[in-house]
């Protein structure tokens, strides 16, 4: 049941369409999965560059950097590729920080100005290099009041900037803009084979960084929960494994026991197994483990997830995969008939029948191993996969001709492999199919409260 990852692809007009065909980057242990696809038009490539600072100001050099952020972040409009998203797409990474590092010591000083106020009446200043700034300078720059200040409590300016960078990242990975931002290096590799290298971008990175601020506690913040639940989502969806690693392995600690952000984390380790990224690796130093060792982090994580919410089908149906791939046939076999049963999504019915069917095989019940694969071919009649695992069947029992009759159906199909519809050419990067819907949630949340 090998397979070639094949996808169109997306169409530009939406800012959250991530369909992406399996382009596998290297960055020393990690890896991205990458869109492909054309160069970015014309219209983007005239962005004007933004020199790169070679290291971040000391906080407070000045506020205008910092007053510059907050008004983008405040006029930004989720899921729209604006003016406020242009601005802070031409920024780097350092300037990201350095207005971070200025946010973070505006309210610092300020929250002792509110305290001796609200203590004696007296009010003081704080002292920047763009000259002193009084308290209701502060509030007006800030758009918090005396008592967020006196908390240090900046939690609607952080979400509202993580949404922000959320929404630059995505805008940046479909190349709707230039990104400016940029972090780590990496190796691009195409199909197993290495073929460039390049720079990608800080924006899930400072994103998380923002959302470390939440009060009183980032990780029982619901909009916080349903950022990186889209981010995961995306990450996956685009196969950019090299920042879903340290995005999954932050909400390790942010959100323990989130069923979810484990899935993710299950993700990313059943994928590290896959061959794909183990052909990749040969010959070259990295931290990604063999398929055994990828494949038993990957079960602890689904495990997880199913234990925290038992009623996660594609939890369980991941976790029978990861058994299969340490030959742990029975209990893969178990697994897997009871998200065979539970399933109601057509592309999980069709995983859970093909992969059942493999370990059905496996145990030698060909019979139900057939019944297996002729229900997933009746999902996917465009699928080649079951035809496929049909005729492979009836071939190892002897069958020949009865393998020629399970093969025809495969020779009646589009020539084109664009033009066939089979989810498992998909299925490492189908965990993030909802990426699109979640990102609107984040939009719509976001609308709802964030602003208040």
């Amino acid at each position: 049941m090998s397979h070639d990852a094949v996808a169109n692809r997306p169409t530009l007009p939406r800012a959250f369409v991530v369909k992406a065909i399996l382009r596998l980057v290297l960055a020393l242990s990690t890896i991205i999965m990458l869109s492909g696809g054309p160069a970015p038009d014309a219209a983007a490539q005239r962005l004007p560059s933004r020199p790169v600072t070679p290291q971040s100001p000391d906080p407070l050099a000045g506020v205008e950097r910092l007053q510059e952020w907050l008004t983008a972040v405040e006029r930004h409009e989720p899921g729209v590729v604006d003016e406020p998203a242009r601005t802070i797409s031409l920024w780097s990474r350092f300037e990201l920080n350095a207005a971070l590092a200025d946010l973070k010591a505006v309210i610092d000083r300020a929250s002792g100005v509110v305290s001796r106020f609200e203590r004696s009446g007296v009010e003081t200043t704080i002292k920047t290099a763009s000259g002193p700034l009084t308290l209701p300078d502060v509030r007006t720059l800030l758009g918090l009041t005396n008592d967020e200040i006196r908390r240090r409590d900046s939690t609607r300016i952080v979400k509202r900037g993580a949404m922000l960078h959320a929404d630059l990242a995505v805008f940046t990975s479909l190349d709707l803009l230039v990104d400016h931002s940029l972090g780590r290096e990496i190796l691009l590799v195409n199909d197993g084979r290495r073929v460039g290298a390049e720079t990608r971008g800080y924006h899930w990175d400072f994103g998380r960084m923002l959302l470390d601020a939440v009060k009183p506690d980032p990780g029982r913040d619901g909009f916080v929960r349903l950022w990186y639940h889209a981010a995961s989502a995306v990450l996956t969806r685009q196969g950019n494994l090299a920042s879903l690693e340290p995005h999954v392995e932050h909400a390790r600690t942010m959100l323990p026991a989130d069923a979810v952000e484990q899935f993710f984390r299950g993700v990313l380790h059943e994928t590290f197994a896959s061959p794909r990224i183990q052909s990749a690796i040969l010959g070259i130093k990295s931290e990604i483990g063999s398929v055994e060792s990828e494949s038993r982090q990957a079960e602890k994580c689904f495990r997880q997830a199913v234990a925290l919410d038992p009623a996660f089908v594609e939890a369980r149906l991941r976790l029978g995969f990861a058994l299969a791939s340490v030959d742990r046939h029975e209990d893969a076999a178990a697994e897997l008939r009871a998200a065979a049963a539970s399933a109601r999504e057509p592309i999980l019915q069709y995983f859970a029948s093909l992969l059942l069917g493999r370990e059905e095989q496996a145990l030698g019940h060909r019979d139900a191993a057939r019944s297996a694969f002729e229900h997933a071919a009746s999902l996917y009649p465009g699928a080649q996969s079951p035809y496929l695992a049909l005729s492979q069947l009836a071939r190892r029992s002897g069958d020949k001709a009865g393998a020629r009759r399970a093969f025809l159906p495969v020779l009646n199909l589009p020539a084109r492999e664009s033009d066939r519809e089979d989810p498992w050419w998909d299925y490492y990067i189908s965990a993030g199919r909802h990426a699109n819907a979640l990102m609107t949630e984040v939009g719509a949340a976001f609308r709802a409260g964030v602003k208040q």
